[in-house]
């Protein structure tokens, strides 16, 4: 019998673009029905159309979880396809709602964030917090997917579930930014740093801005790239705004233009104050760039555990070390060009999808 891969966003963004490569990586004959958001379109998926449910189930619209329209389709959609087993990949609400409503069927699901991040609204955390207790606390509850160790002890500590539910699998690359690559040599790249995702406070933006500051009244300087939606006024000190080495995209972009800015920059920098489930290291690194984090969460342990030597991990808000970890990894001769290949090999969706089946159908 089928299982449905469940993800329901209300926006495109890294956990949809996951999801969408998870359901394009399934190996042959997993017999997989897909229940997404309205922003992904049912042709960006390789399932065929009668197979795919758009619910049109939305956190901006709270009275879309009212709708008994709604509810109809998706019961109707599980029965028609007799689904026996659900997987959740995204946080809204619905995943937990969809538990309560739909009784009879067992689920696993990916845990992204254990604990929320520092930082985050509280009208983001209660949501999440309430799915995720509502989550574990089923008895239908069969397996949660982490992508680190470090997750796997957070939800054995803080949400009580047992280890045996838990299988960790390292986050594979974004497929639909890498998908886009575009090889340039490591020495003609235009950009020295880039630093890439939306502007939250938990990523430490304000790190790099004092970091950079600090270079610049040391006499280096070096062409930055910042990408990602968000109040830079916050974490940006106004000089590098105005600075003609700093180039800000502080709106959404789309995944062909982030692949372009990502293969034109030589160092990507994550300064995050805490670090769960990510793709963005993975991703970077199959793009050619070397990789500066901070000695965080998840980070710490996928360029110590799996990437060994493929990046520099920097204490938290720490600019002073950022800087001079930054300048040193600057100093490094080119890049290694068949470097980026293997680690897009390495992180392969399909590997990752092929786990997570494996584990599931077991249950």
């Amino acid at each position: 019998m089928p299982i449905c891969l469940f993800c329901v966003t209300s926006s495109r963004s890294g956990i949809g673009d996951g999801f969408l490569s998870l359901a394009n990586a399934m190996p042959p004959g997993s017999n997989i029905v897909v229940v997404k958001g309205d922003p992904y379109q049912d042709a960006e998926f390789n399932v065929p159309s009668d197979r795919i449910l758009s619910a049109s189930f939305s956190i901006r619209s709270p009275l879309s979880y009212l709708s008994i329209r709604n509810w109809k389709r998706l019961f109707y959609f599980l029965k028609q396809h007799n689904v026996d087993h659900l997987f959740f990949y995204s946080t809204a609400p619905i995943n937990s709602l969809t538990v309560m409503m739909v009784r009879h069927l067992s689920f696993s699901l990916w845990c992204h964030d254990p604990p929320p991040h520092p930082g985050e609204p509280i009208h983001i955390v209660l949501p999440k917090e309430i799915d995720q207790r509502l989550l574990f606390q089923s008895v239908r509850c069969k397996q949660v997917f982490v992508c680190s160790h470090f997750l796997k002890k957070l939800l054995i500590t803080h949400r009580n579930v047992s280890p045996s539910k838990i299988t960790c699998c390292p986050l594979p690359v974004i497929e639909e930014i890498t998908k886009h690559a575009k090889r340039i040599d490591y020495k003609d790249r235009e950009f020295d740093i880039i630093f890439w995702g939306r502007v939250e406070t938990y990523k430490g933006l304000d790190v790099l801005g004092n970091a950079l500051l600090r270079m610049q009244k040391e006499g280096h300087v070096f062409k930055t790239l910042i990408v990602g939606r968000g109040p830079l006024d916050a974490f940006i000190p106004t000089e590098l705004i105005s600075s003609s080495a700093v180039t800000i995209k502080n709106r959404y972009v789309e995944n062909a233009e982030l692949a372009d800015d990502i293969c034109r920059s030589k160092v990507a920098v994550f300064p995050y104050r805490s670090s769960t489930g990510t793709h963005t290291v993975q991703t970077s690194l199959a793009l050619g760039c070397r990789v500066v984090a901070s000695d965080v969460g998840s980070f710490r342990e996928l360029l110590t555990t799996e990437v060994v030597n493929a990046g520099s991990l920097v204490p938290p808000e720490d600019p002073a070390a950022l800087a001079d970890t930054l300048m040193g990894v600057l100093a490094l001769p080119d890049h290694d060009p068949t470097a980026a290949q293997g680690f897009a090999e390495q992180f392969a969706p399909t590997r990752w999808a092929e786990a997570i089946m494996k584990k599931v159908r077991q249950q």
